[in-house]
């Protein structure tokens, strides 16, 4: 039998997730550099990031490497103009990203308290500058420009102290490096061969050896093909000879065209399932409607509440997702408080009800039960284009499972009595309510059971938003 090459897509897609990433199930994934000085796009809800772009873009928008549309570019760079007091160069404002703020050690006690158990933070983006002292980009990172400070080494030595992975976002495309193709237009001595030779792979690579990551999250892929990326030769070297081989995951963004067909885990973007669910796959989603970076132009109504994250949470899991939450720090490194009450909620909920979600799996039901209401956010194609929508209603009850129970996830109180007609009891049937001790009484009803709600008061009430029902001795158990 022939040996297949190990750069070869045969021998890389055999190689199976680190078992941490099918059990952990919720992360955090980190918008963070020179862009969140400014901390600005302009917000149209009918439209992909709206027509004034994602924040995390002001650099490629301000210096015309990306510009807008003209309407669109007139009115950033009059904020801009407003902002700073004229028109200084997008590398001239980075010295005002101080960090002064950050604590790396206060994230992971938020992270912990969220029931996240790994975080992710962007050691790079589109505009290429680093949060640690990359010697293949000098004078452009934040210990020779900015905080002074080594931001990915000290978030990465924080998480782990506080026993979380830590993993990091690393842009492939680098719209400022001279050696970059693109623009076309302004980049007649771009070279994508010594871009990715002399810059990209060595500096990808040298980031891994010194961080040892848990995650690697690639971005900005769709320019080229994989191969000009030279991602497979990565791939091969990151899985048989880096010091984080049997640790790391990695995504699907890994050149033009491998979103859902190449690497380890697949990524939805605010819902938008290119790759379907049947890999592993994880939803991106920040907690703001659609800026992945600090944008102080959003308002309440960008967020989601807590029972709308809640009921994302459900939806994902019940589909057999991962879930990653997005936070945009300030340039003083704090995160917005509207954030930091999110993920205590979220932990708050956990707490009561983590049983149904870390070491799930999807179970042969995914959703029953008529529609509630609920509000979600997201991306969707409409005659071509990808613009938001929302989703007003979604089924009452989601399933997860593991070896030992079956959890149905009530997203909105049932009343006395909870009927469900998927789950196949048998005498041995047990159901409890998850935060509560009693077991509950129950009656078939047709092929499914109908559950005796006992009568709490909302102070008795073991969560809040999304209440777990716990089934064993089911007929139909196993996923």
């Amino acid at each position: 039998m022939t040996t297949p090459d190990p750069a070869s897509w045969e021998a890389l897609d055999r190689r199976p997730n680190p078992a941490w990433f099918a059990h952990d199930k919720i992360g955090i994934l980190i918008h963070w550099g020179v862009y969140s000085v400014p901390g600005f796009a302009m917000v149209y809800p009918d439209q992909r990031y709206g027509y004034g772009g994602p924040s995390c873009w002001y650099g490629s928008h301000i210096s015309g490497l990306k510009p807008l549309i003209a309407e669109e570019q007139a009115k950033l760079q009059a904020f801009h103009r407003r902002a700073f007091g004229g028109d200084p160069t997008y590398e001239e404002i980075a010295p005002l990203f101080y960090a002064e703020l950050f604590d790396p050690d206060n994230w992971a006690d938020l992270f912990r308290r969220a029931g996240a158990r790994w975080a992710v933070l962007t050691s790079n983006f589109h505009d290429g500058y680093c949060l640690w002292p990359s010697p293949y980009s000098p004078h452009w990172n934040s210990v020779d420009v900015g905080p002074r400070r080594d931001l990915l080494g000290d978030f990465c030595a924080s998480m782990r102290a506080a026993g979380l992975r830590a993993g990091f976002y690393y842009s492939l495309l680098e719209h400022n490096h001279p050696l970059y193709p693109e623009p076309r237009d302004l980049k007649p001595h771009g070279d994508l061969r010594r871009y990715v030779r002399e810059h990209m792979q060595p500096q990808l690579r040298e980031a891994v050896r010194r961080y040892e990551p848990s995650f690697i999250y690639l971005d900005g892929e769709w320019e080229f093909p994989e191969e000009a990326l030279a991602m497979r030769d990565f791939l091969a070297w990151l899985y048989q000879t880096a010091s984080c081989k049997d640790d790391v995951v990695i995504n699907d963004r890994l050149g033009k065209g491998c979103r859902g067909h190449q690497g380890g885990v697949y990524c939805s973007e605010i819902g938008v399932e290119e790759s379907g669910t049947g890999h592993a796959w994880i939803e991106d989603r920040p907690l703001s409607r659609g800026n992945w970076s600090r944008n102080r132009a959003e308002t309440l109504d960008d967020y989601l509440s807590e029972r709308d994250m809640l009921h994302l949470l459900a939806g994902t899991l019940a589909r057999g997702g991962n879930l990653h939450f997005d936070l945009s720090p300030a340039a003083d490194g704090t995160i917005p408080m509207i954030q930091q009450e999110r993920l205590v909620q979220l932990g708050e909920w956990l707490a009561v009800n983590g049983e149904a979600v870390y070491g799930s799996r999807r179970w042969s039901v995914t959703h029953e039960g008529p529609p509630v209401p609920t509000h979600n956010p997201h991306l969707a194609q409409q005659n071509g284009r990808w613009l938001w929508t929302a989703a007003r209603e979604t089924p009452q009850v989601h399933y997860t499972a593991n070896d030992e129970a079956v959890y149905a996830f009530c997203l909105a109180w049932p009343g006395r009595r909870l009927t469900l007609r998927r789950p196949a009891p048998t005498r041995a049937t047990q159901v409890r309510l998850l935060g509560l001790d009693q077991p509950l009484a129950w009656q078939a009803e047709g092929t499914g059971l109908s559950i005796d709600v006992p009568a709490l008061s909302v102070a008795e009430l073991p969560a809040r938003h999304v209440w777990v029902f716990k089934l064993t001795g089911l007929d139909n158990q196993r996923v």
